[in-house]
């Protein structure tokens, strides 16, 4: 709803909540640089022709902020994941087009060992945000997606 207002929070988090965050979120780059442009120009032509699908989930987007602000006050990684995950369906409903072959086949080739996951900014390529089930590294990521015939360079 328009205007929009920020409203910065802080978010205090448990020492706990703070390790498993650190050891658990990857962040790893697809080996497919995007342009977001035209994504965001199409969002935005979207969003001007008022939409419902785009309203709807405009309004789902502030409803998954605010839960996932809430599983991370109350250290519930495994609501945080499916608030992450929520977050890449919601944008993909936004941008469509948003999501390459190859980002695709790198989610489910992960998704039995994450919580949840996104693609960073508007989607198309670029970073990914994996938040992992137990402790992981970078390297074992690209080393599963290696062995899964996943081509990241």
């Amino acid at each position: 709803r328009l205007p929009l207002h920020i409203r910065p929070t802080v978010i205090p988090l448990s020492p706990p909540t703070v390790d498993a965050l650190q050891s658990q979120i990857v962040l790893v780059f697809t080996g497919r640089p995007r342009l977001a442009r035209y994504l965001l120009q199409s969002v935005v032509r979207r969003w001007y022709c008022r939409f419902p699908e785009i309203l709807d989930t405009a309004d789902a987007l502030v409803r998954n902020a605010e839960e996932a602000a809430a599983a991370l006050a109350n250290g519930d990684l495994q609501r945080l994941g499916d608030c992450l995950t929520a977050y890449w369906e919601q944008k993909r409903c936004m941008a469509s087009g948003c999501e390459p072959p190859i980002v695709r086949q790198m989610i489910q080739c992960i998704a039995p060992h994450a919580l949840g996951c996104s693609l960073c900014g508007a989607g198309g390529g670029g970073f990914m945000v994996l938040l992992m089930k137990e402790k992981c590294t970078p390297d074992w990521v690209a080393a599963h997606l290696a062995s899964k015939g996943v081509d990241t360079t």
